[in-house]
Protein backbone atom coordinates (compact mmCIF):
# COMPACT_ATOMS: atom_id res chain seq x y z
CA UNK A 1 0.00 0.00 0.00
CA UNK A 2 2.66 2.57 0.72
CA UNK A 3 4.77 1.85 -1.95
CA UNK A 4 1.71 2.78 -3.89
CA UNK A 5 0.98 5.82 -2.15
CA UNK A 6 3.87 8.28 -3.87
CA UNK A 7 2.31 7.42 -7.70
CA UNK A 8 -1.40 7.74 -6.48
CA UNK A 9 -0.11 11.26 -5.07
CA UNK A 10 1.36 11.90 -7.92
CA UNK A 11 -1.39 11.04 -10.22
CA UNK A 12 -3.66 13.07 -7.93
CA UNK A 13 -1.84 16.44 -7.66
CA UNK A 14 -1.34 16.19 -3.77
CA UNK A 15 2.38 17.11 -3.80
CA UNK A 16 2.40 19.96 -1.39
CA UNK A 17 5.81 19.22 -0.16
CA UNK A 18 8.86 16.95 -1.76
CA UNK A 19 7.44 13.84 -3.41
CA UNK A 20 10.70 12.03 -1.72
CA UNK A 21 9.57 13.07 1.85
CA UNK A 22 7.68 10.43 2.10
CA UNK A 23 6.63 11.38 6.45
CA UNK A 24 5.66 14.95 5.33
CA UNK A 25 3.26 13.53 2.65
CA UNK A 26 1.85 10.77 4.33
CA UNK A 27 -0.43 12.53 6.76
CA UNK A 28 -1.93 14.05 3.24
CA UNK A 29 -2.89 11.07 1.50
CA UNK A 30 -4.22 9.93 4.35
CA UNK A 31 -6.67 12.75 4.54
CA UNK A 32 -6.92 12.43 1.26
CA UNK A 33 -8.11 8.73 1.33
CA UNK A 34 -10.51 9.95 3.93
CA UNK A 35 -12.16 12.40 1.82
CA UNK A 36 -12.63 10.44 -1.61
CA UNK A 37 -13.02 6.82 -0.34
CA UNK A 38 -14.71 4.65 -3.36
CA UNK A 39 -13.61 7.32 -5.85
CA UNK A 40 -10.02 6.19 -5.17
CA UNK A 41 -10.82 3.24 -7.90
CA UNK A 42 -12.65 5.66 -10.00
CA UNK A 43 -9.26 8.27 -9.92
CA UNK A 44 -6.81 5.34 -10.96
CA UNK A 45 -9.29 4.21 -13.71
CA UNK A 46 -9.12 7.59 -15.19
CA UNK A 47 -5.51 7.91 -15.14
CA UNK A 48 -5.41 4.68 -16.85
CA UNK A 49 -7.60 5.75 -19.06
CA UNK A 50 -9.99 2.57 -19.18
CA UNK A 51 -13.07 3.82 -17.62
CA UNK A 52 -15.72 4.96 -20.50
CA UNK A 53 -18.83 6.93 -20.52
CA UNK A 54 -18.23 8.04 -23.91
CA UNK A 55 -18.83 6.49 -27.10
CA UNK A 56 -22.59 7.33 -26.99
CA UNK A 57 -21.70 11.21 -26.55
CA UNK A 58 -19.27 10.69 -29.81
CA UNK A 59 -22.02 8.74 -31.46
CA UNK A 60 -24.23 11.82 -30.75
CA UNK A 61 -22.17 14.51 -31.06
CA UNK A 62 -19.31 13.38 -34.21
CA UNK A 63 -16.80 14.40 -31.71
CA UNK A 64 -15.88 14.79 -27.90
CA UNK A 65 -15.73 18.30 -27.34
CA UNK A 66 -12.13 20.06 -27.00
CA UNK A 67 -11.94 21.51 -23.09
CA UNK A 68 -12.76 25.47 -24.36
CA UNK A 69 -15.94 23.79 -25.98
CA UNK A 70 -16.84 21.87 -22.70
CA UNK A 71 -16.26 24.88 -20.18
CA UNK A 72 -18.10 27.75 -21.84
CA UNK A 73 -21.03 25.17 -22.05
CA UNK A 74 -21.26 25.72 -18.22
CA UNK A 75 -22.98 28.92 -19.18
CA UNK A 76 -26.04 27.66 -20.76
CA UNK A 77 -28.31 30.46 -21.71
CA UNK A 78 -31.84 30.31 -22.04
CA UNK A 79 -33.34 28.08 -25.15
CA UNK A 80 -34.07 29.88 -28.68
CA UNK A 81 -37.42 31.47 -29.34
CA UNK A 82 -39.49 30.34 -32.08
CA UNK A 83 -38.11 32.52 -34.66
CA UNK A 84 -34.63 31.01 -34.42
CA UNK A 85 -33.35 29.91 -37.15
CA UNK A 86 -31.51 26.32 -37.42
CA UNK A 87 -27.76 27.03 -36.84
CA UNK A 88 -28.40 28.67 -33.42
CA UNK A 89 -30.67 25.78 -32.48
CA UNK A 90 -28.27 23.39 -33.31
CA UNK A 91 -25.73 25.15 -31.18
CA UNK A 92 -28.18 25.24 -28.47
CA UNK A 93 -28.93 21.44 -28.80
CA UNK A 94 -25.25 20.36 -28.73
CA UNK A 95 -24.50 22.72 -25.94
CA UNK A 96 -27.72 20.79 -23.76
CA UNK A 97 -26.45 17.56 -25.04
CA UNK A 98 -22.55 18.62 -23.70
CA UNK A 99 -23.36 20.05 -20.29
CA UNK A 100 -25.86 17.73 -19.85
CA UNK A 101 -23.36 14.61 -20.61
CA UNK A 102 -21.18 16.67 -18.64
CA UNK A 103 -23.04 16.97 -15.14
CA UNK A 104 -24.81 13.88 -15.38
CA UNK A 105 -22.13 11.40 -16.42
CA UNK A 106 -18.78 12.86 -16.26
CA UNK A 107 -18.91 14.61 -13.22
CA UNK A 108 -20.10 11.61 -11.01
CA UNK A 109 -17.36 9.21 -12.31
CA UNK A 110 -14.75 12.02 -11.92
CA UNK A 111 -15.82 12.76 -8.12
CA UNK A 112 -17.53 9.41 -6.97
CA UNK A 113 -21.47 8.15 -6.46
CA UNK A 114 -20.81 8.83 -2.75
CA UNK A 115 -20.81 12.60 -3.73
CA UNK A 116 -22.44 13.26 -6.86
CA UNK A 117 -24.57 10.21 -7.11
CA UNK A 118 -28.31 9.47 -8.72
CA UNK A 119 -29.71 10.15 -5.68
CA UNK A 120 -28.11 13.18 -4.97
CA UNK A 121 -27.18 15.40 -8.24
CA UNK A 122 -31.21 15.96 -9.24
CA UNK A 123 -31.94 17.73 -5.91
CA UNK A 124 -28.47 19.28 -4.51
CA UNK A 125 -26.11 21.63 -6.46
CA UNK A 126 -22.19 21.11 -6.75
CA UNK A 127 -21.65 23.86 -4.03
CA UNK A 128 -24.08 22.56 -1.34
CA UNK A 129 -22.57 20.57 1.53
CA UNK A 130 -22.83 17.40 3.57
CA UNK A 131 -22.10 16.13 6.63
CA UNK A 132 -18.51 14.14 6.74
CA UNK A 133 -16.84 13.89 10.59
CA UNK A 134 -18.72 16.11 11.68
CA UNK A 135 -18.12 18.98 9.44
CA UNK A 136 -20.16 20.60 6.07
CA UNK A 137 -18.25 19.34 3.20
CA UNK A 138 -18.86 20.97 -0.40
CA UNK A 139 -20.41 17.95 -2.34
CA UNK A 140 -18.05 18.88 -5.66
CA UNK A 141 -14.87 20.80 -4.52
CA UNK A 142 -13.08 22.94 -6.63
CA UNK A 143 -10.10 20.54 -6.82
CA UNK A 144 -11.91 17.66 -7.78
CA UNK A 145 -13.88 19.21 -10.35
CA UNK A 146 -10.35 20.61 -11.63
CA UNK A 147 -8.67 17.32 -11.21
CA UNK A 148 -11.99 15.55 -13.46
CA UNK A 149 -11.17 18.24 -15.97
CA UNK A 150 -7.59 17.69 -15.94
CA UNK A 151 -8.10 14.01 -16.66
CA UNK A 152 -10.78 15.12 -19.69
CA UNK A 153 -7.98 17.33 -21.34
CA UNK A 154 -5.29 14.77 -20.63
CA UNK A 155 -7.18 12.10 -22.28
CA UNK A 156 -9.69 13.29 -24.64
CA UNK A 157 -7.52 12.80 -28.06
CA UNK A 158 -6.74 9.16 -26.97
CA UNK A 159 -9.81 8.57 -26.06
CA UNK A 160 -11.30 9.55 -29.76
CA UNK A 161 -8.81 7.10 -31.36
CA UNK A 162 -9.33 4.61 -29.30
CA UNK A 163 -13.31 4.76 -29.81
CA UNK A 164 -12.76 4.97 -33.65
CA UNK A 165 -10.87 1.50 -32.93
CA UNK A 166 -13.50 0.19 -31.34
CA UNK A 167 -15.79 0.67 -33.80
CA UNK A 168 -13.44 -0.97 -36.38
CA UNK A 169 -12.69 -3.75 -34.46
CA UNK A 170 -15.13 -3.89 -31.91
CA UNK A 171 -14.90 -7.96 -31.28
CA UNK A 172 -15.27 -9.76 -27.75
CA UNK A 173 -11.82 -9.88 -25.86
CA UNK A 174 -10.01 -7.28 -27.86
CA UNK A 175 -8.04 -4.87 -26.71
CA UNK A 176 -7.16 -1.12 -27.80
CA UNK A 177 -3.42 -0.62 -28.28
CA UNK A 178 -1.50 0.87 -26.17
CA UNK A 179 1.01 4.04 -26.33
CA UNK A 180 4.23 2.52 -26.98
CA UNK A 181 7.25 4.70 -27.27
CA UNK A 182 9.09 2.39 -29.86
CA UNK A 183 5.82 1.34 -31.75
CA UNK A 184 5.41 5.33 -33.89
CA UNK A 185 2.11 3.92 -35.27
CA UNK A 186 0.70 4.22 -31.36
CA UNK A 187 1.02 7.44 -30.80
CA UNK A 188 -2.06 8.36 -31.55
CA UNK A 189 -2.79 6.50 -27.79
CA UNK A 190 -0.68 8.70 -25.97
CA UNK A 191 -2.70 10.79 -23.61
CA UNK A 192 -1.64 14.72 -23.67
CA UNK A 193 0.87 14.89 -20.13
CA UNK A 194 0.71 11.96 -18.53
CA UNK A 195 3.19 8.80 -18.94
CA UNK A 196 2.62 5.28 -18.41
CA UNK A 197 5.72 3.51 -19.49
CA UNK A 198 5.92 2.88 -15.70
CA UNK A 199 3.00 1.27 -15.39
CA UNK A 200 -0.05 2.67 -13.25
CA UNK A 201 -0.39 6.18 -12.70
CA UNK A 202 3.46 6.00 -13.30
CA UNK A 203 3.73 10.32 -13.73
CA UNK A 204 3.11 14.00 -15.69
CA UNK A 205 4.38 15.84 -17.52
CA UNK A 206 5.02 19.33 -15.20
CA UNK A 207 2.87 21.28 -17.73
CA UNK A 208 0.10 19.62 -15.88
CA UNK A 209 -0.06 21.26 -12.75
CA UNK A 210 0.17 24.60 -14.82
CA UNK A 211 -3.15 24.01 -15.90
CA UNK A 212 -4.47 22.13 -12.94
CA UNK A 213 -4.55 25.27 -11.18
CA UNK A 214 -5.44 27.40 -14.36
CA UNK A 215 -8.68 24.91 -14.08
CA UNK A 216 -8.97 25.47 -10.24
CA UNK A 217 -8.97 29.35 -10.90
CA UNK A 218 -11.39 29.24 -13.45
CA UNK A 219 -13.66 26.71 -11.55
CA UNK A 220 -13.59 28.99 -8.39
CA UNK A 221 -14.44 32.40 -10.70
CA UNK A 222 -17.28 30.54 -12.45
CA UNK A 223 -18.55 29.56 -8.67
CA UNK A 224 -18.11 32.76 -7.05
CA UNK A 225 -20.00 34.85 -10.04
CA UNK A 226 -22.55 32.44 -10.06
CA UNK A 227 -22.97 32.62 -6.43
CA UNK A 228 -23.63 36.30 -6.69
CA UNK A 229 -26.43 35.52 -9.43
CA UNK A 230 -28.40 33.03 -6.60
CA UNK A 231 -26.84 30.07 -8.43
CA UNK A 232 -28.79 30.78 -11.78
CA UNK A 233 -26.13 28.58 -13.73
CA UNK A 234 -26.18 25.71 -11.43
CA UNK A 235 -29.86 25.70 -11.16
CA UNK A 236 -30.25 25.34 -15.07
CA UNK A 237 -27.86 22.14 -14.79
CA UNK A 238 -29.81 21.09 -12.15
CA UNK A 239 -32.98 21.25 -14.82
CA UNK A 240 -31.00 19.21 -16.96
CA UNK A 241 -30.28 15.98 -14.86
CA UNK A 242 -33.83 15.97 -13.82
CA UNK A 243 -35.12 16.10 -17.42
CA UNK A 244 -32.48 13.47 -18.72
CA UNK A 245 -33.71 11.13 -15.66
CA UNK A 246 -37.19 11.68 -16.24
CA UNK A 247 -37.29 13.39 -12.41
CA UNK A 248 -40.34 16.06 -11.95
CA UNK A 249 -38.73 19.32 -12.37
CA UNK A 250 -40.55 19.99 -9.15
CA UNK A 251 -39.28 17.36 -7.20
CA UNK A 252 -37.03 18.15 -4.07
CA UNK A 253 -35.65 14.48 -3.05
CA UNK A 254 -35.64 11.06 -4.49
CA UNK A 255 -38.77 9.12 -4.21
CA UNK A 256 -40.17 7.79 -1.39
CA UNK A 257 -38.35 4.06 -0.45
CA UNK A 258 -34.85 4.97 -2.05
CA UNK A 259 -31.63 4.88 0.27
CA UNK A 260 -31.45 9.01 1.22
CA UNK A 261 -28.51 10.67 1.24
CA UNK A 262 -26.40 12.77 3.90
CA UNK A 263 -28.44 15.97 4.73
CA UNK A 264 -27.12 18.67 2.70
CA UNK A 265 -26.74 22.26 3.57
CA UNK A 266 -26.96 25.11 0.70
CA UNK A 267 -25.45 27.34 1.85
CA UNK A 268 -21.63 27.42 2.37
CA UNK A 269 -18.40 29.24 3.28
CA UNK A 270 -15.61 28.50 0.50
CA UNK A 271 -11.88 27.78 1.68
CA UNK A 272 -9.25 28.33 -0.63
CA UNK A 273 -6.31 26.29 -0.96
CA UNK A 274 -3.36 26.44 -2.81
CA UNK A 275 -1.94 22.93 -2.87
CA UNK A 276 -3.01 20.72 -0.62
CA UNK A 277 -6.24 18.24 -1.28
CA UNK A 278 -7.30 17.70 1.88
CA UNK A 279 -10.89 17.35 3.56
CA UNK A 280 -11.00 20.84 4.01
CA UNK A 281 -10.73 21.85 0.18
CA UNK A 282 -13.29 24.08 -1.36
Amino acid sequence: MYAFMPQLCKASFLPAVSMCNHAAWMPLMVRFVAHFGKCLSVLACLTQNRFFLFPELYEDLGDLPEIDELMESFNLGEAPGDDADAKDLAAYTRQVKILTWYVDQYVPMAVGVDWWGPEIRPFKLMTDTTELEGKQKVLVTVTSEAFGLLQYENSRSRWINVIKWKKKNGKKGKKAPQYNRKKPETEIYKAMWSDFKSGQCSGWNPVAFQVFEERKAQIKAFRDKDKENGYAMMKRWQGLIKAANDIDEDSTGPSSGKKKSAPVVQEHAVVEQQYEITIEDE
